[in-house]
């Protein structure tokens, strides 16, 4: 299957593992669009199921330039690291897209919103890349 994973029709529970590397836990764009796509992961892993992922913390700079665009951020209301970005090469280039940079922090209360627990950290926080596993939690089912 090739295709956008918000769009395409697959069945619920039918993946043990899912990726989302090279800063995609931020392909949301925003806040909630991330709270949507995770959600949309944990509907189809199955329980117990794993997502392996990977983001950028925002903070992670000394760089003059971000340390402004992360205040005008704030002072606008959103978080530090929303990006509104476009990718070019040579003479071509995409439309602008939202991309969310997140901390760790950030990064976990939106996994927990969208049903994910992290399990497992590597690198972070204060700077750079990370990555997370997280799982879908066991449903319990009992007769009453």
């Amino acid at each position: 299957l090739c295709g956008d994973v918000t769009e395409m029709d697959l069945p619920p529970c039918g993946f043990d593992a899912l990726t989302l590397m090279a800063n995609g836990m931020g392909i949301g764009g925003t806040e909630q669009g991330t709270v949507d796509l995770l959600s949309r992961l944990c509907r189809l892993a199955s329980p117990g199921g794993t997502l392996v992922g990977s983001a950028r913390d925002p903070l992670g700079t000394d760089n003059p330039e971000h340390l402004a665009y992360h205040a005008q951020n704030r002072k606008a209301g959103l978080p530090p690291g929303q990006l509104h970005i476009r990718l070019e090469y040579q003479d071509k280039a995409t439309g602008w897209f939202p991309l969310l940079l997140m901390e760790r922090e950030r990064a976990e209360r939106l996994l927990l919103a969208a049903g994910w627990r992290p399990v497992e950290w590597h690198g972070g926080p204060g700077g750079g890349m990370y990555h997370v596993v997280a799982r879908k939690p066991w449903e319990v089912t009992r007769d009453v």
